[in-house]
């Protein structure tokens, strides 16, 4: 465990300073120990961030999908590519239930959608943001498994214990550890990670390295615990609340992760990558079979997703569907 902490350890304090980067001195101090104040939403003032139309200030990405009563002051300049890494092959989703979820529709729900979201024209749109070396990722996205963890380390988590949850599932071999994916941990109602928890974010995702290997991973929280926050309606085209709402983050944050893993690669100069300008823009809806609003249909269910960045020469737009070739 000593290991798994150490490793940990680093690489928050690397999230950490990306987060950090653009404040003054004494601000950075400030916000990058325990005792600091939380960080503010996106959009509002003081925030890293927070960069106006035709700043030279260069914003850095915190991982974050924000909450939905969040300002954001999007750009429509290009996501531009800062010589990291993107996820190239198949990507594999795991999902860590997290918590008590007994008599939650939500997890079938969600295991359902993992299954469906791979070579959807959805995911395609991820396929347009390339690496240095002009390898792209594929428009591939296969379920690989889930597993439970009743309160390992409490309901009251922080981001130091996202990744220790993800890495001893992987260390007890409970999952695999694959280069190539996505761990999620998808919190229970009563889970927060931290005070910014619904009241800054509804999920986010960052990596982190087992024996040598980086990881990517990602925390989803359970929007019953602030549904004005984190859910777009009361009951989703699925009949649902928390799973209806957390497919749409699940997908942000997958398109997030595969684009931008290491807070490296694609983003704009407000810090948004390409899940973050378009969070909360679902576009044109159409009326599902119980009266709620939906989007798109993944083999045959009816979803709302938020909508995911397409970049083109001069800038880009929020779309559900990749252009064709």
């Amino acid at each position: 465990m000593k290991h798994l902490k150490h490793v940990s350890t680093l690489v928050l304090g690397t999230q950490i300073r990306l987060s950090c980067s653009a404040l003054a001195l004494a601000a950075l101090l400030a916000a990058c120990h325990d005792s600091a104040p939380p960080a503010a939403p996106e959009g509002t003032p003081g925030n890293p961030l927070d960069a106006r139309r035709g700043s030279s200030t260069q914003g850095r990405p915190t991982g974050q999908l924000g909450i939905r009563t969040a300002t954001v002051d999007r750009t429509f300049a290009k996501v531009q590519y800062h010589l990291g890494p993107v996820m190239t092959g198949a990507v594999n989703i795991y999902f860590i239930w997290y918590g008590s979820w007994t008599g939650s529709t939500a997890p079938d729900l969600l295991i359902e959608f993992a299954t469906r979201i791979g070579s959807s024209s959805y995911h395609a749109i991820n396929t347009l943001y390339p690496d240095g070396t002009g390898a792209r990722p594929v428009n591939s996205v296969t379920f690989g498994g889930s597993i439970e963890d009743p309160y390992s380390f409490g309901a009251s988590l922080n981001r130091a214990d996202v990744d220790s949850i993800v890495m001893r599932a992987i260390e007890d071999v409970q999952v695999p550890l694959d280069p190539n994916g996505i761990y999620f941990v998808l919190g229970a109602a009563d889970v927060t990670v931290g005070y910014e928890s619904c009241r800054v974010y509804c999920g986010i995702h960052g990596y982190t390295v087992v024996d040598g290997t980086p990881i990517k991973l990602a925390f989803v929280g359970n929007p019953e615990r602030c549904p004005t926050q984190c859910a777009a309606q009361a009951v989703g085209p699925n009949g649902t609340l928390a799973g209806d709402a957390m497919a749409s983050t699940v997908a942000g944050l997958i398109s997030a992760a595969v684009t931008d893993p290491e807070l490296s690669s694609w983003y704009d100069r407000l810090g948004l990558e390409n899940a973050g300008k378009c969070a909360w823009d679902f576009g044109p809806t159409y009326t599902a079979a119980n009266g709620a609003q939906a989007n798109i249909s993944l083999g045959g269910r009816d979803y709302l997703l938020q909508r995911n960045w397409v970049p083109t020469r001069k800038g880009g737009y929020c779309a559900l569907a990749a252009p064709p070739a």
